[in-house]
C-alpha cells in the first residue's frame, strides 16, 4: 500500500475507534506530513498512552504550528509533571536511550546527561528528583559509590555485557529502587552469577524489552532473494566466523548470494580474519564490508534478509530493525532467542539456514510481530508505569496520576468520548504474555514473571461471593467435614450456603455420601448430588441447565493427576458452563515462608501438590483450558503480616484461576 491508501485505512480504524490498527498503520505511513503525526496522537491517546500521544503532537504542531501549536501546549499543559529526570549515560553508548529522553522531556523537566566529567555527573544528579542510569556499568558504579541517595528514585537498566562484567558486585545495590533487564534472558544470568544480589533486588526488577519507532523503519512488501545483509559491529560476541560459514554454505546452494556488512570493526583480529578468508577463498565479489553506516534503514533497503550469529544478546535492535522493514532475519540461537523471536526463524546450525530460506517469506508477518511486541509506545508505556509508582512513594509525589490523559481532540471529526475504550494489545498484560509459556509455544528455563494483584486484602469466601453473584453456578466439592458444616452455616462460613444466598441458582456434587444427606436432612438444601464428577453420570437436572460457573475450591490439590481429573471435567461440564474457578493453597505463602525459614513444613496430609499462579495456570492449560484471571487472596481475615500481604500479593496463602472452557 502507498501512503495515501494507508491514510485511508487510518481514518477509517480512528472512526471505528479500533485505535490499536490506526496506529499501526500510521507507523506506517513513511512520508508524514502534520496530520499524520496527529492521528498518531489520536491513537496513542486512545490507548492510554499519554507520553508518546504528547510526543506525536509535538511533531504535528513543529510540521503546522498554525493548526497544532494550541492544541499541543494545551495538552502538555495538562500532563507536565514536576518532577526532575536526568537520564545518564557514558559517551558512545547512549544509542538506546535517545528515544526515551525525546518522549519524556514533555512530560517531566528532563535532561539527558552523556559524559564521564564527575562534576556534570554530580550537578545534575543533585538536580534531579529522579535518575536514570543507562548501563550497569562504571557510570553506575561511579554514582551510587560516590553520592547520597537523598530522596531520589534512581532507576537503572542492564541490557547484556554488564552481567559479564565484575560491575554488579562493584554497584551499591541499596540505593536502586528500580532495576530493569531487556530481556529474561540476562534476569536468568544475572540471578546465576550473582545469587546474592539477586535476592537483594528480585522486588526490585521489571522485564521490559527494547522499543523501536516504527516511523524510522520503512515498510515494505519484499520476497525472497541473494542479498543478506549484517548490521552489526565487527566483535567476538558477534560471531564473525559463522558469517562467513553461512556464505559458503549458500554459495554451494546458490552462487548469487552475497553477504552485505554494516558495521565499525571493534576487533581488529576479526578484521583481519575475515580480509584472509575472502581472499583465500575467492569471495571478493560475494562479500562486502561497508563499515560503520549511519543510515542502517536505507542501507538495508535493498536487502532480502537479515542474519545474526551472535554468542550472546540482551535483546537486539539489528533483527527487529530488519523485520519492521519486512526483511525475513535469519537468527542464530542465543540464550533467550526462543522467548523473543519465532522459533521458525532461528537456526542451530549452518545448514538450517537453507530450511529458513526454503519456508514462505511473510513482510506483513515480520512487520506485525514489532509491532505487537517491540514498538517504543510498548516499551515507553511500561517505563512510564514504572516511574509513576516510584514517584507514588515519596514524598514530592503530586497530583497527576496514570490516569491524566492529553485533551488532543478539540475538533468536530474526533470527540473526548472517542478515548474511551483503550485496545489491550498495546499494554502490558500478564495472561496474554504468559500464554505462550503455557500453551508451550515459547520455553524458559528462567521464566520471570512479575504479578500485580489489589493491595486491599479480601478473603477466599468474599471473592467468591463476589463472582458468583446473580450468576448460575455448579459447586464441586461443596461439602465439609460433617462435624463442621453447622458450625459454620453458623458463623456464616459455610460457603455453599453463602453461594445459595448469592447466585441466581446454585447446585452443589460432593463424593461424600454422608454429607450430601446430612446437608439434605438437616438443612433442607436441595439440588446437591453425590457422585464422583471423573466416573459417574452427571444427573440430567444440571445436563438440561446452562451455569456461568463451575467452582472448584480447595479440590485440586487432593487430585493424584489433576491434569487428567480437569481434563475430565471439560469434557463433560464444556457444553454448559462458561468458565471454571479453582482455589487453592499458595505455595508461596507468608506462613510457608515462615516454616521454610525453621527447616519446617506444615501441610494438609490428605494433599499431593503444592500450586503457584503460573503452575495452576499451567495444568488448566494443559487439561485445554484457557486462563483469563489469576487472583491472590486470603482464607480468612488475616490477623499477621497485614501491611507484608498488602504489599507482596503473592504471600498471600489462596490462588484463584478463572479459566475459560
Amino acid at each position: 500500500m502507498n501512503d495515501e491508501q494507508l491514510r485511508e485505512l487510518v481514518k477509517k480504524y480512528l472512526a471505528e475507534e479500533n485505535w490499536f490498527e490506526a496506529w499501526r498503520y500510521s507507523t506506517r505511513v513513511w512520508e508524514k506530513n502534520a496530520d499524520d503525526w496527529f492521528y498518531l496522537a489520536v491513537a496513542c491517546n486512545g490507548l492510554g498512552n499519554v507520553p508518546m500521544a504528547v510526543y506525536y503532537l509535538e511533531k504535528a504542531s513543529k510540521m503546522n504550528p498554525e493548526k497544532y501549536s494550541e492544541i499541543f501546549y494545551e495538552a502538555l499543559a495538562e500532563v507536565k509533571r514536576p518532577e526532575k529526570f536526568a537520564i545518564f549515560c557514558v559517551p558512545e553508548d547512549d544509542d538506546f536511550i535517545k528515544d526515551i529522553y525525546e518522549v519524556f522531556k514533555n512530560i517531566f523537566d528532563t535532561r539527558l546527561v552523556i559524559t564521564r566529567d564527575g562534576s556534570k555527573i554530580k550537578q545534575s544528579y543533585d538536580w534531579a528528583d529522579i535518575v536514570w542510569l543507562e548501563w550497569g556499568n562504571e557510570l553506575t558504579v561511579f554514582i551510587t559509590n560516590n553520592f547520597e541517595k537523598t530522596n531520589k528514585r534512581i532507576i537503572c537498566r542492564l541490557h547484556s555485557y554488564e552481567v559479564f562484567s565484575d560491575f554488579p558486585i562493584q554497584i551499591n545495590w541499596g540505593k536502586i529502587d528500580g532495576l530493569v533487564f531487556v530481556g529474561e534472558n540476562i534476569f536468568g544470568e544475572f540471578c546465576y552469577r550473582y545469587p546474592e544480589i539477586c535476592v537483594q533486588v528480585v522486588n526490585k526488577v521489571d522485564i521490559i524489552p527494547n522499543g523501536l519507532d516504527l516511523n524510522k523503519w520503512q515498510f515494505k512488501e519484499r520476497e525472497k532473494g541473494h542479498k543478506i545483509s549484517v548490521v552489526a559491529r565487527i566483535m567476538q560476541t558477534k560471531n564473525p566466523p559463522m558469517w562467513l560459514q553461512v556464505l559458503k554454505i549458500l554459495l554451494k546452494s546458490d552462487p548469487n548470494y552475497e553477504l552485505h556488512i554494516a558495521g565499525p570493526v571493534q576487533s581488529t583480529e576479526y578484521e583481519y580474519y575475515i580480509r584472509n578468508y575472502v581472499n583465500t577463498f575467492g569471495l571478493k565479489e560475494k562479500l562486502f564490508l561497508y563499515g560503520n553506516v549511519n543510515n542502517i534503514s536505507e542501507f538495508l533497503d535493498d536487502k532480502n534478509y537479515l542474519l545474526s550469529t551472535s554468542i550472546r544478546e540482551g535483546h537486539p535492535y539489528n533483527i527487529m530493525e530488519a523485520m519492521a522493514q519486512g526483511i525475513k532475519p535469519l537468527i542464530g540461537y542465543y540464550p533467550g532467542v526462543f522467548e523473543q523471536f519465532p522459533k521458525e526463524l532461528v537456526f542451530s546450525e549452518v545448514t538450517e539456514v537453507l530450511d529458513i530460506l526454503e519456508r514462505d517469506y511473510n513482510s506483513d508477518e515480520y512487520r506485525r510481530f514489532i509491532e505487537k511486541n517491540y514498538s517504543l509506545e510498548r516499551q515507553i508505556s511500561q517505563i512510564y508505569t514504572i516511574i509513576l509508582k516510584l514517584i507514588e512513594n515519596t514524598e514530592y509525589s503530586k497530583d497527576s496520576t496514570t490516569e491524566s490523559r492529553p485533551s488532543v481532540l478539540k475538533n468536530e471529526e474526533y470527540t473526548e468520548n472517542s478515548y474511551q475504550n483503550s485496545d489491550v494489545e498495546l499494554r502490558s498484560d500478564i495472561i496474554s504474555q504468559l500464554q505462550p509459556y503455557l500453551s508451550g509455544e515459547n520455553f524458559s528455563n528462567s521464566l520471570f514473571i512479575t504479578y500485580s494483584f489489589k493491595e486491599k486484602v479480601i478473603t477466599r469466601i468474599e471473592y467468591l461471593k463476589e463472582i458468583a453473584k446473580e450468576k448460575k453456578v455448579i459447586h464441586i466439592g461443596f461439602a465439609d467435614h460433617i462435624d463442621l458444616i453447622k458450625k459454620k452455616i453458623d458463623s456464616g462460613l459455610w460457603l455453599h450456603k453463602i453461594l445459595i444466598d448469592t447466585s441466581e441458582e446454585c447446585y452443589g456434587i460432593d463424593i461424600d455420601f454422608k454429607a450430601v444427606e446430612y446437608v439434605k436432612e438437616n438443612f433442607g438444601i436441595d439440588n446437591v448430588f453425590c457422585l464422583d464428577v471423573v466416573k459417574d453420570e452427571i444427573p440430567e437436572q444440571i445436563m438440561n441447565k446452562h451455569f456461568d460457573l463451575l467452582i472448584l475450591g480447595e479440590v485440586i490439590e487432593h487430585i493424584g493427576n489433576p491434569v487428567e481429573f480437569l481434563s475430565t471435567i471439560r469434557k463433560k461440564f464444556k457444553p454448559i458452563v462458561n468458565q471454571i474457578v479453582i482455589t487453592t493453597p499458595n505455595a508461596f505463602s507468608a506462613i510457608n515462608l515462615s516454616y521454610a525459614q525453621r527447616n519446617s513444613e506444615i501441610i494438609n496430609s490428605d494433599h499431593r501438590f503444592w500450586f503457584t499462579p503460573y503452575t495452576l495456570s499451567k495444568i488448566l492449560t494443559d487439561a485445554g483450558y484457557k486462563v483469563s484471571f489469576i487472583e491472590l487472596v486470603e482464607s480468612y481475615n488475616p490477623t499477621e503480616n497485614i501491611s507484608l500481604i498488602e504489599k507482596i500479593g503473592l504471600l498471600r496463602d489462596t490462588i484463584i484461576v478463572v479459566a475459560d472452557f
